[in-house]
């Protein structure tokens, strides 16, 4: 879990639930629909931030381990 940390893994649902807030926030007042649009940018915000998680792992080459 430490690992995970240090190499800063896993933020991107953080920050796509931040700019899926924000950008839907902002959707929402413009049109006066704010829930409806704060729930469909938070949503996709966690998919694209999934999404980046899961690429940013596979890109990363696993650490090379010694044979016993």
């Amino acid at each position: 879990m430490a690992d995970a940390r240090d190499k800063g893994n896993g933020r991107g649902v953080g920050v796509g639930m931040a700019l899926g807030a924000g950008v839907g926030a902002a959707i929402g007042a413009a049109t006066g629909e704010i829930a409806m649009w704060l729930a469909i940018c938070l949503g996709l915000g966690i998919a694209f931030g999934a999404s980046a998680d899961a690429h940013a792992k596979r890109a990363d080459p696993p650490a090379h381990r010694p044979e016993p």
